[in-house]
Parts: C-alpha cells; structure tokens; sequence
C-alpha cells in the first residue's frame, strides 16, 4: 500500500507539474500579446515612449526656430557692417570738422591781422589830418573850406576806426 500511495503521489505530482507549466504557457503568451504589447506607432527615446505626431511637432518648431535664429544672426551680421560704415562716415566727418574749424581759425586770425592794418591805415590818415597836409594838392579855396573837409574827414575816420574796433 505505501507503494501504490507513494506512485499515485508521484503521478498526481507530474500531472500537477504539467499543468502548471501549460497554464504558464498561456499565462506567457497573453502577456506577451496584451500586456506588453508595443504599438508600432510608438518610438522609445530617451524619456520612454514618445508619440510620433508630437515628435513631428516638435521638429517642425526646431526648424522654424533654427529659422529664426539664422534670419536673426544674418540681421546682426548687417547691423555690424552697417555700424562699421557708420563709424567710417564719423571718423570722416570729424576729420573734416578739424579741418574746418582749423580753417576758421585761420580766417579769424587773418581778419584779425586785416583790422589791425586797416586801423594802422587810419590811424596815419588821422595823423595826416592832424598834421594839417590832408588838404595839400586839394583844389580848396579858402581855409575855412578846408577845415571843413579836414573836419568832416576826421569824424568819418573815427566812426570808421570805431566800427573797426569792434
């Protein structure tokens, strides 16, 4: 009897054993095919599943902003060369500036050296007044007429030498 027990035991194991194993087949199998299952729609990155549409949005916004950033860096690029011609222009304009207000300078000081021969000029015609030969080789007839003119010419010297002085 304990051989019969132990030989049922043993067959009841194996059939146990199988159908384990069958039922873990099957358990498998619908795991495989349900549970982790991938939709070939789906590509794995680096962050896990990614959904293909959002990818594409993705990479139409990359490009649109590599757009961007070129339009931008071609605009800068123009900016740099139009602020370097600017810069010639200024450089030139001030060189031409020096070159005028040097020039002033010496129109100023000409006009200076021009006032002060012309106050020489009167200042010896005032002399001749003075001296009393301004009338000489004049066709003036008497002395009183010739007073006059020295008269008249001695105040149209000063208001001359006077405007001169200013």
């Amino acid at each position: 009897m304990e051989t019969e027990v132990r030989a049922g035991l043993e067959q009841y194991h194996k059939l146990l054993q199988q159908s384990i194993a069958t039922n873990f087949q099957k358990f498998r199998a619908y795991v495989q095919r349900n549970i982790f299952a991938v939709p070939p729609d789906v590509d794995f990155g680096l962050d896990g599943p990614v959904n293909a549409d959002a990818e594409k949005q993705l990479d139409t916004e990359t490009a649109a902003l590599l757009k961007k950033i070129a339009v931008a860096s071609s605009q800068t690029e123009a900016l740099r060369v139009h602020k370097y011609t600017l810069g010639e222009e200024v450089r030139k304009q001030e060189e031409q500036w020096a070159s005028l207000s040097e020039t002033l300078e010496k129109a100023k000081e000409a006009k200076k050296e021009n006032m002060k021969m012309k106050r020489t000029l009167l200042e010896e015609v005032l002399k001749s007044i003075d001296s009393g030969g301004f009338c000489e080789g004049m066709d003036v007839e008497d002395e009183e007429d010739a007073q006059q003119v020295t008269t008249s010419a001695t105040k149209a010297v000063k208001n001359i030498s006077r405007t001169f002085q200013k």
